[in-house]
């Protein structure tokens, strides 16, 4: 029986010692390309992945205009509130075919969540358009008719309304004598406004998608 072995089986051996901890020095640069292979739990703990280069520049401005052909503010009220609803539209080259894509984006973001899927939407489909949506207090502004203060309600059914008048102000403002074939598109939150549009069969038969 090897001594190995034998101390193995006779009882425990006397601990390991613990490898030493390697210190490695903080830099300004980034890591070299050799270390792109370094597990992600190492990656997590270094904070060189999470501190931005002084080489890193700021993304250049863009405007709404590269990608929509429009932006609409739409006005409605009434004795309780007053909405003033803010899109950004392109239309469809013939609103009898469309297809219009109608977008609504998540919790904290804008119309503009959708600014490079409307300019690749028009480059595979040329004709189609686009419709943006900005819920309350994310662009639109609905207020009390009486106080002017914003009236802060964002529950779904709310959501789901605001979308529905958006849309259809929009046809009105356009003269559309009726909405083109549409198409639904919704992003976290705005998924599940869209959804309920869906479910309530508020585009009725212009619904195709």
């Amino acid at each position: 029986m090897s001594g190995p072995f034998r101390r193995s089986v006779d009882g425990p051996s006397a601990p390991r010692p613990r490898p030493s901890a390697t210190v490695i020095p903080e830099s300004d640069e980034h890591s070299s390309s050799s270390d792109s292979s370094a597990s992600s739990a190492d990656s997590a703990a270094s904070i060189n992945t999470v501190r931005p280069s002084s080489r890193e520049q700021v993304a250049p401005p863009t405007h709404w205009t590269t990608y929509f052909a429009q932006e609409l503010y739409l006005e409605r009220g009434d004795d309780a509130q007053k909405a003033r609803y803010h899109v950004y539209l392109t239309p469809p080259s013939n609103v009898d075919k469309g297809p219009l894509f109608i977008c609504h984006h998540g919790a904290g973001a804008s119309g503009l969540s959708f600014a490079l899927f409307a300019q690749h939407v028009r480059q595979n489909l040329p004709h189609a358009g686009i419709l943006s949506l900005e819920a309350r207090g994310h662009g639109s502004i609905v207020t009390d008719s009486k106080t002017g203060e914003g009236v802060v309600d964002f529950s779904l059914p709310t959501l789901t309304a605001d979308a529905l008048a958006m849309i259809n102000l929009t046809k009105e403002s356009l003269s559309w004598p009726q909405l083109p074939p549409c198409v639904l598109v919704g992003h976290s939150l705005g998924g599940a406004i869209v959804t309920q549009l869906a479910v309530d069969y508020a585009l009725g038969n212009t619904l195709i998608g």
